[in-house]
């Protein structure tokens, strides 16, 4: 029995050691950085800004791979099955992490299937209008709703995403009935508004940035807790009494359930230093987002809990998947 127990001590104390020096090599060959987004978005934008640097503090090439669909849940899958080495992160989506487990049943579990890595960015979202509207405050928007219930409508990126849940979020703050209209996606969402589609978009600040700096599209309100100072004129919905509203969607960087501490450590460093150089900041601010670099813990409790509240949302709000 001695003998047996000896044996498997040796052999576990191995296996730290083979684990150990694995860690220490890490990296010796290009990492993977799953985006769950079409390429050429701002979700793509804010992994790309951080490749330069990354690159530099890993010493290794990080290699962008597109795994689009599902509002980012093939994505996310793809990273809860791979290899826990150290060669796959991904961009954490937070409708993929929060809100689609909810909806539909995920082939992933957020608290159990990632090692969560570090935060990356902070988008706040905004009620805009086209320039031709009449409809020029919250207030306004807030008195032909509550006129004339679900005949005002709000278009939004697709069904059961964050900027959904948002627009239902303030519906429901406001005490309002507005219709949701679902696209394919921010760009076809846009699109509809501008076509006269809707009346108004829910979108990620960062989807409509360009085109509330080019005059395009009027900024009603953003959800962010504070003023953008980027934005000085543009009031929060808290000004204007719906302070339950508040949101901003966390972008983070995950990695598979399993990965060695050690290399998760390695990856958080990097991480850290990339965010906080000038370079990132700035490329983040053309979109309207700020950087986030939170620790590894924080950032899964702010999913996990996250999670948790939208879950309790989408089922007192009768939401669905279609």
């Amino acid at each position: 029995m001695l003998k047996k127990i000896g044996k498997l001590v040796f052999g576990g104390m191995c296996v730290m050691v083979a684990s150990s020096a694995f860690a220490a090599s890490w990296p010796d060959r290009p990492i993977r950085f799953i985006v769950p987004f079409p390429a050429g978005g701002s979700t793509d934008a804010f992994v790309r800004a951080l490749l330069p640097q990354l690159r530099d503090e890993l010493g290794q090439t990080v290699v962008v791979e597109y795994k689009a669909g599902a509002g980012g849940a093939i994505g996310a899958d793809a990273v809860a099955k791979a290899a826990p080495d150290g060669y796959t992160i991904g961009l954490g989506s937070p409708g993929a992490l929060m809100v689609s487990p909810s909806l539909t049943k995920t082939p992933y579990d957020t608290a159990k299937d990632f090692s969560y890595v570090s935060g990356i960015a902070r988008v706040p979202a905004v009620l805009v209008v086209t320039q031709k509207s009449d409809i020029k405050t919250v207030a306004q928007l807030v008195e032909r709703a509550k006129a004339k219930p679900g005949a005002v409508t709000y278009a939004h990126a697709g069904q059961g995403t964050l900027v959904h849940l948002v627009g239902e979020l303030f519906s429901a703050t406001a005490g309002i009935k507005l219709a949701p209209v679902p696209y394919r996606g921010a760009a076809p969402a846009v699109q509809g508004l501008m076509s006269g589609d809707t009346d108004i978009l829910v979108a990620d600040l960062s989807s409509v940035w360009t085109l509330i700096k080019a005059g395009q599209l009027t900024a009603l309100a953003i959800t962010s807790k504070d003023r953008l100072p980027a934005l000085p004129n543009v009031p929060t919905l808290a000004e204007s009494g719906y302070a339950k509203a508040t949101y901003e969607s966390e972008y983070g960087a995950i990695a598979p359930a399993g990965v060695p501490p050690e290399i998760l450590a390695k990856l958080k460093a990097a991480m850290s230093k990339t965010l906080a150089s000038e370079a990132v900041r700035t490329s983040y601010s053309t979109y309207g987002a700020a950087t986030l670099d939170t620790t590894s813990a924080q950032y899964r409790d702010a999913i996990v809990s996250g999670a948790r509240q939208w879950g309790a949302f989408v089922k007192e709000r009768g939401i669905t998947a279609e």
